[in-house]
């Protein structure tokens, strides 16, 4: 793809909304801007996972990533068993011990 090409759709998609152009600051810090926290649903103090992903940073709630690694175990997993689930009931029978 031409410069050309790449740079124009880059422009373009930091003008939409759910699209920003964000500068990194000090100690590799990046702010997310008030609307797209506030259309998350984020708020101070709420934890974020990072990925690399097809040469993007990509970021998603905890929440989000529990449900996509759900999704990953299930593609691949055998039917009707949750490893997530069973897991979880694992640790909390240790801890009640």
């Amino acid at each position: 793809m031409p410069r050309e090409s790449w740079y124009a759709a880059d422009m373009e998609a930091a003008d939409r909304p759910d699209s920003k152009r964000i500068t990194i600051g000090r100690q590799g810090r990046i702010v997310v801007p008030a609307a797209m926290r506030s259309h998350l649903g984020l708020k101070e103090g709420d934890t974020l996972v990072l990925r690399v992903e097809d040469g993007e940073l990509r970021a998603s709630t905890v929440a989000n990533a529990l449900v996509r690694a759900r999704q990953v175990i299930h593609q691949h997993g055998t039917p009707g068993f949750d490893p997530l689930r069973a897991l979880y009931e694992e640790r909390r029978r240790e801890n009640a011990s």
